[in-house]
């Protein structure tokens, strides 16, 4: 199969098309983050491709898996530097939309722990609307077997994507980071819900799935794993190195804690969807699949994780992690000849097996990590892999 650039990109066929945003990141590095109405000398500026859609469409590209993004930038010259950046990164932009007006940007402070604080300015991001998810339906999604999409594209988009794809035989990868106020169908369409911890406990308020008890635990169980808190776009889940995947509930403290209370969490996700996905940080990751159409017992798997040093930051690496998930999911679903949907004995529409999705978490806890290593977000992606190892 062409690969993008080689011989024009309507000649390849994405197996990952990402529907999200794209902006233009400014990082400033620090010492430490100014007190309000403070202001401190910063170390460095930087420039590069940002948002939570072009980020996980970059990540899934540099697994070699053909990746389209469908997204909006601005007439203005950073949005011709963002197309261009994303297409000399193997992202598919042939359904990239220029519009008028200013393209979106992210603006990231670094402190010197490798921890940041980001604002960002939607722009041309909010151009992403239904009619253009309805275009992508109408054109079958350009023959992807995964479908991505985040919380940082307007809401009524997310739920017209939710209809398109409960409708189709695509699978839907919710990234609802952040967590915005979308419906129970809505999630109920996704095949996997992907959200760290702060992510889930809004989820759980704001659909009646949180109790008293549930919230204490989980943010016992945060707190004594010393997982990064999440700040915006930069989920820190990539902080960290799969070693396992374990059912079993004997970790050692303090990531078992942390584990424990996350798959408790997840669990309780599934009542509304059928695959939840919660990231732990630095304690690693939580599958929870329910075990068949109606709410009940789920099935649990628990990926471990290994501290990388030195981290040097976090921007991004929640979006790798989702990017190369989104790959392994997809390349696993088409076969390894890259034939039909078969993921390996299970139909098209089948709830996906947890094997699978815990197979696809391990890897891209593993592939994230890469990226802690380095500043910036995109711009530290370099390679990663969809095999298991």
């Amino acid at each position: 199969m062409a690969r993008p650039g080689e011989t024009g990109e309507h000649l390849v066929t994405p197996e990952v098309l990402v529907v999200g945003s794209v902006s233009r990141d400014v990082t400033v590095t620090v010492d430490r983050f100014p007190a309000p109405g403070e202001t401190v000398v910063g170390h460095s500026v930087s420039y590069g491709l940002g948002g939570k859609g072009a980020n996980q469409a970059v990540a899934s590209a540099l697994t070699g898996v053909p990746t389209s993004f469908l997204g909006c930038v601005g007439t203005d010259e950073a949005g011709r530097g963002l197309l261009s950046t994303l297409r000399e990164r193997g992202v598919i932009t042939e359904h990239t939309t220029t519009v008028s007006g200013d393209s979106g940007s992210a603006h990231i402070t670094v402190d010197a722990d490798g921890e940041n604080s980001i604002s960002i300015v939607p722009a041309a991001n909010r151009s992403v609307t239904p009619d253009v998810v309805a275009s992508a339906r109408d054109r079958d999604f350009d023959g992807a077997s995964v479908v991505v999409a985040q919380g940082e594209i307007p809401v009524g988009t997310l739920e017209e994507l939710g209809r398109a794809v409960a409708a189709s035989g695509v699978r839907f990868v919710l990234n609802l980071a952040p967590a915005v106020e979308v419906s129970a169908e809505c999630l109920a369409a996704a095949d996997v819900l992907m959200v760290n911890q702060s992510e889930a406990e809004a989820i759980m308020r704001r659909h009646g799935l949180s109790s008293v008890e549930g919230r204490a635990s989980f943010a016992e169980g945060a707190a004594g794993s010393g997982a990064p808190v999440a700040a915006g776009a930069s989920e820190p889940a990539g902080a960290s190195v799969a070693e396992a995947v374990s059912e079993s509930a004997g970790d050692s403290e303090p990531v078992g804690a942390a584990q424990s209370a996350g798959a408790s969490v997840a669990e309780r996700l599934t009542e509304i969807v059928r695959c939840a996905v919660v990231t732990l940080g630095d304690s690693g990751s939580v599958v929870a699949v329910r075990a068949d159409e109606t709410p009940g017992p789920a099935i649990i798997r628990r990926i471990d994780a290994a501290r990388v040093e030195p981290v040097v930051d976090t921007t991004g690496a929640g979006d790798a992690y989702a990017g190369v998930f989104s790959a392994a999911l997809a390349r696993r679903l088409r076969g390894s000849d890259g034939g039909g949907i078969d993921g390996g004995g299970f139909r098209s529409g089948d709830p996906l097996p947890a094997e699978i999705v815990a197979s696809c978490a391990a890897i891209a806890s593993r592939e994230a990590a890469k990226v802690v290593g380095a500043a910036g977000a995109s711009s530290s992606y370099s390679s990663f892999s969809v095999e298991e190892q």
